[in-house]
């Protein structure tokens, strides 16, 4: 049985929180495509930032707050994934933004902007969609992990922001509607993330089968439907991998962007610190310098090692909110943390590293 520990300290709505801003909204770079970022769940915009900032030079990216989010205020408008798409069509058309967009969104932003593209299709020209809410997320979540949905719903009961309780209350308030129209049949980028934490791994295999029916749910033809695993990402992708994240919204945009190119050399190791080449380096020498690796895994034709540090015990007060997608961010655990590293390495069929990245992790 998982315990769970729930802190308000100084509310949920804290982890929210952003730099006070006159507007609801934020425009960056003035490219031929209108690209908009969609946050998840009590995520607010400037969690986009390092995107937007790659994207501004050769596109025009809106980046939002919803209602309840950040130093916005809250509304009596509902809260359903419909409602929120439609909010958003009108504040691209007041900030002078006319379609077509490129919609990009995360977690429950995700399902929203996957909404929109059912709801005005001929208004979006492409969809990003990073580890997005499915539209059965919620009843799968309820049926096989009963007690953290409950443990959930009271915790959202505390939740001070009303915009935020009745997006989660609401979340499949309108879907049934979705069902009565055609698939979006917009070309479409789904990047998934697979490091889960500790807390979600018993939801994972579940999670990852509600991921694999996206590319149903998109309705584009298959040629038009890409899909990017990342192994050494959790569920923040956009903060982790914001270089994945450009390279997929230029993908759909045909654009050739150069920032997001690998790194020559990439430190790597969880004891002691190595530096393997991208290109260059091979399995055989990587094992040589770290080691059999703690997991393996086969994607296609990549091979991926990951390599993880014991872990430390950290305190932490409150670092965890509910993401609906994700239950690596679904409770503030009360007490500690674990904080360890580990160190991810993807070789391509030839066994060569194409990409390598060290990253801290808690659990």
């Amino acid at each position: 049985m998982i315990r769970l520990a729930v802190v308000l300290a100084a509310g949920l709505a804290g982890c929210a929180s952003t730099t006070p801003s006159p507007t609801d909204h934020e425009i960056h770079g003035s490219g031929p495509s209108t690209v908009v970022l969609s946050s998840g769940y009590s995520m607010p915009r400037s969690t986009w930032q390092t995107v937007a900032d790659e994207l501004a030079a050769d596109h025009t990216v809106f980046m939002h707050d919803r209602p309840g989010y950040g130093n916005q205020p809250d509304t009596d408008r509902p809260r359903d994934p419909c409602t929120i798409a439609s909010d958003l069509r009108a504040a691209l058309r007041t900030a002078g933004l006319r379609p077509p967009y490129l919609l990009v969104g995360h977690s429950i932003g995700g399902l929203y902007q996957y909404t929109f593209a059912r709801l005005f299709p001929r208004e979006v020209s492409g969809v990003v969609l990073l580890d997005p809410t499915h539209p059965r997320n919620w009843a799968t979540l309820q049926s096989s992990q009963p007690v953290l949905a409950a443990a959930m719903k009271a915790m959202v009961s505390l939740q001070p922001r009303q915009a935020l309780r009745d997006e989660f209350r609401q979340q499949v308030g309108c879907l049934d509607r979705l069902d009565a129209l055609p698939a979006p049949a917009a070309p479409t980028h789904l990047v998934f993330s697979r490091r889960h934490r500790e807390l979600e791994k018993d939801y994972a295999p579940a999670l990852e089968t509600l991921q694999a029916d996206w590319p149903a749910l998109a309705g584009a033809p298959a040629t038009e439907i890409v899909t990017t695993i990342l192994w050494d990402s959790g569920h923040h992708i956009q903060t982790e991998r914001p270089d994945a994240v450009a390279r997929a919204v230029r993908t759909l945009t045909r654009q050739a962007g150069t920032s997001s190119a690998a790194t020559p050399e990439v430190r790597v190791g969880t004891r002691a610190e190595r530096v393997v080449a991208i290109g260059r380096s091979r399995q055989q020498e990587v094992r040589s310098m770290l080691g059999q690796p703690d997991e393996v895994h086969q994607d296609g034709g990549r091979t991926i090692w990951v390599y993880r540090a014991p872990g430390i015990r950290v305190p932490m007060a409150a670092s965890l909110i509910p993401v609906l997608g994700d239950l690596a961010d679904l409770v503030e655990l009360a007490q500690s943390a674990v904080e360890r590293h580990e160190s991810i390495i993807e070789f391509d069929a030839q066994g060569v590293v194409r990409h390598a990245r060290r990253r801290a992790v808690q659990d």
